[in-house]
């Protein structure tokens, strides 16, 4: 198994959504400048170590605490839906299946496949028509 890579695209377009934020998102550019600079360099085909983003997350947690830094992060995840790289899938997904939670859950292990490679598995249970665990 090759070691656990993230796409440089979507990390480019996290770090692009975080200078639209204004000062918020330079905190946490500030947080770790050198992860904000190997994003830059890297090609946006290229394949990245998934521990640029691991950091990422964490220079999230550091400037907005934990509870902070889960919404913030859910946030710019949910930017990506409209960007290039996610843009198509999202909208072909919703056009076959709909909005219904416990349908279209079944898209997010796709969907995590466009941004991560050798990441491990993601699953859910269906609990009801409208909601997964």
């Amino acid at each position: 198994m090759s070691d656990p890579r993230v796409q440089a695209g979507y990390m480019k377009d996290i770090a692009e959504s975080l200078a639209r934020l204004g000062p918020e998102g330079e905190r946490v550019r500030a947080a770790d400048p050198e992860l904000f600079g190997a994003i830059a360099e890297a090609p946006r085909s290229a394949w990245l170590p998934v521990a640029l983003n691991v950091r990422w997350v964490e220079a999230s947690e550091r400037v907005f605490g934990w509870p902070g830094a889960l919404d913030f992060l859910a946030a710019r995840v949910q930017d990506q839906f409209g960007n290039p790289l996610f843009r198509g899938f999202v909208e072909g997904g919703v056009r076959m299946l709909g909005l219904e939670p416990g349908t279209l859950v079944r898209l997010i292990p796709r969907g995590l496949s466009i941004a991560f490679r050798d990441c491990g598995a993601w699953s859910a249970v269906r609990t009801s028509e409208t909601s997964v665990e």
